[in-house]
């Protein structure tokens, strides 16, 4: 279809950037996309969804990040609200440049000029709780995003492992996950909430030791709790084993797939080589545009 539109007006610009946004999320032709961004922006220069779209190319794709920031500068001279790029430019401060403060300010505007978008209130959120670890916010911002969009994959995951992580709310964290049981990145997550879980349990119960008539009781709970949570025999005979002290095994990271990009690249490590969180990313607000009408620049992937 965007072929036949192009035939019929080569120099719709929306039409190619949808087109190249297609490319490069689903067809992964990086060259072809980026011969699209280039093509658009060569009709009009100030296009800021054509802009936004090709740093974020630039960005993640390339690893040029000196031309990813120089893109998102470009495309905030031509509007200094648009929410996406505002977001994808706190993106690369923070993990590029770590510029924490460049960084929380981009994704403070953002939110001014859009204060509803799920997707820069779950990447604020992630960015409280990674690096300011103010755990009270972040969840106030992953409660506004799942507010607005309560189906949000990114959303779901982050503040599910914040909810175990952090405040021990397992079966909250459980319960948020069950909302999209099924998608590869919930699955994922809800393993490590599950095997935190079990770790948890395995501890108290290695506390309890030296209580002899309370430990096989603690065995006992731990087992049924696991089974209930559909925890398989291999991760809790290797916790059980831990308890007993019979071993000691690396780390065991997870990470999701990845909704978007590169990521946030952070393990936050919660128990000393035993259970490490998976991988959250951050999203990249571009290449809805294949959906929204023209004109709209709020980009969420």
């Amino acid at each position: 279809y965007y072929k036949r539109a192009l035939q019929i007006d080569p120099h719709h610009i929306t039409t190619i950037y949808n087109y190249a946004g297609l490319l490069k999320t689903v067809r992964q032709d990086w060259d072809g996309a980026e011969k699209l961004y280039k093509h658009a922006l060569e009709l009009d220069p100030t296009d800021v969804g054509a802009l936004c779209n090709y740093g974020t190319l630039l960005h993640d794709v390339r690893k040029e990040y000196d031309l990813a920031e120089k893109i998102y500068k470009q495309a905030l001279e031509c509007d200094p609200t648009d929410a996406a790029t505002l977001c994808n430019y706190g993106l690369l401060l923070k993990n590029v440049r770590q510029d924490y403060d460049g960084a929380e300010f981009m994704y403070q505007k953002a939110l001014e000029h859009e204060p509803t978008d799920a997707t820069s209130l779950c990447n604020y959120g992630l960015f409280l709780q990674n690096v300011r670890q103010d755990h009270t916010k972040a969840e106030q911002m992953y409660k506004r995003a799942l507010s607005n969009d309560h189906g949000h994959i990114s959303t779901l995951c982050n503040y599910a492992t914040l909810l175990a992580s952090v405040k021990k709310e397992f079966d909250k964290a459980i319960a948020l996950l069950s909302q999209a049981p099924f998608h590869p990145a919930v699955v994922q997550c809800l393993d490590w909430v599950r095997q935190l879980f079990a770790a948890e349990k395995v501890k108290k119960a290695k506390e309890n030791k030296k209580n002899r008539k309370r430990f096989p009781n603690e065995l006992k709970v731990v087992c049924s709790i696991c089974q209930k949570l559909f925890i398989d025999k291999n991760t809790l005979s290797r916790h059980l084993s831990r308890m007993h002290g019979i071993h000691e095994e690396p780390a065991v990271q997870h990470q999701n797939q990845e909704e978007s990009f590169q990521g946030d690249g952070r393990v936050q490590q919660l128990w000393q080589d035993e259970v490490s969180p998976p991988i959250h990313a951050d999203n990249y607000l571009s290449d809805q545009d294949v959906q929204a009408p023209e004109g709209n620049h709020d980009f969420n992937f």
